[in-house]
Protein backbone atom coordinates (compact mmCIF):
# COMPACT_ATOMS: atom_id res chain seq x y z
CA UNK A 1 0.00 0.00 0.00
CA UNK A 2 1.54 3.57 -0.79
CA UNK A 3 -1.43 5.84 -0.35
CA UNK A 4 -4.38 6.05 1.82
CA UNK A 5 -7.25 8.90 0.75
CA UNK A 6 -9.80 10.86 2.41
CA UNK A 7 -13.19 8.97 2.61
CA UNK A 8 -15.42 9.57 -0.44
CA UNK A 9 -19.14 10.04 -0.17
CA UNK A 10 -21.89 8.74 -2.43
CA UNK A 11 -25.38 8.63 -1.93
CA UNK A 12 -27.38 6.35 -4.58
CA UNK A 13 -31.51 7.86 -4.29
CA UNK A 14 -32.12 5.19 -6.57
CA UNK A 15 -31.12 2.10 -4.00
CA UNK A 16 -31.58 4.17 -1.32
CA UNK A 17 -28.16 3.75 0.24
CA UNK A 18 -25.42 6.11 1.60
CA UNK A 19 -21.73 4.61 0.69
CA UNK A 20 -18.72 5.78 2.32
CA UNK A 21 -15.69 4.92 0.24
CA UNK A 22 -11.96 4.11 1.59
CA UNK A 23 -9.55 5.00 -0.81
CA UNK A 24 -6.25 3.75 -1.23
CA UNK A 25 -3.26 3.24 -3.80
CA UNK A 26 -1.55 0.07 -3.97
CA UNK A 27 1.77 -0.80 -6.55
CA UNK A 28 0.88 -4.01 -8.14
CA UNK A 29 3.67 -6.44 -8.25
CA UNK A 30 2.41 -9.20 -10.13
CA UNK A 31 -0.83 -7.92 -12.50
CA UNK A 32 -0.67 -11.51 -14.11
CA UNK A 33 -2.03 -12.61 -10.72
CA UNK A 34 -5.10 -10.65 -10.38
CA UNK A 35 -8.26 -12.35 -11.69
CA UNK A 36 -11.78 -11.16 -12.07
CA UNK A 37 -14.42 -12.71 -9.94
CA UNK A 38 -18.36 -13.02 -10.10
CA UNK A 39 -18.64 -8.41 -9.85
CA UNK A 40 -16.43 -8.23 -12.75
CA UNK A 41 -16.81 -8.51 -16.80
CA UNK A 42 -13.47 -7.93 -17.77
CA UNK A 43 -10.25 -5.90 -16.06
CA UNK A 44 -8.08 -4.11 -18.06
CA UNK A 45 -5.03 -1.10 -17.26
CA UNK A 46 -5.76 2.08 -18.40
CA UNK A 47 -4.00 5.38 -17.64
CA UNK A 48 -6.19 7.31 -15.03
CA UNK A 49 -6.93 10.32 -17.75
CA UNK A 50 -9.01 7.37 -19.24
CA UNK A 51 -11.28 6.91 -16.41
CA UNK A 52 -14.16 9.01 -18.13
CA UNK A 53 -14.23 6.91 -20.97
CA UNK A 54 -15.58 4.10 -19.16
CA UNK A 55 -18.40 2.99 -17.82
CA UNK A 56 -17.27 2.29 -14.10
CA UNK A 57 -18.41 2.52 -10.91
CA UNK A 58 -19.82 5.91 -9.52
CA UNK A 59 -17.15 8.21 -8.40
CA UNK A 60 -14.16 6.62 -9.36
CA UNK A 61 -12.70 9.26 -11.07
CA UNK A 62 -12.98 11.42 -7.45
CA UNK A 63 -11.73 8.18 -5.61
CA UNK A 64 -8.56 7.60 -7.68
CA UNK A 65 -8.04 11.44 -6.82
CA UNK A 66 -8.29 11.25 -3.53
CA UNK A 67 -6.06 8.18 -3.48
CA UNK A 68 -3.48 9.85 -5.50
CA UNK A 69 -3.33 12.74 -3.15
CA UNK A 70 -3.57 10.86 0.28
CA UNK A 71 -1.54 10.73 2.76
CA UNK A 72 1.75 7.95 1.90
CA UNK A 73 1.64 4.84 3.78
CA UNK A 74 5.06 3.47 5.10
Amino acid sequence: MLRRGAVVEHIDAALKRHFYIHPFLFQVLAPEAIHTDWEANEMRWIAPLELSNYETVPKLPEVYASAINGEEVS
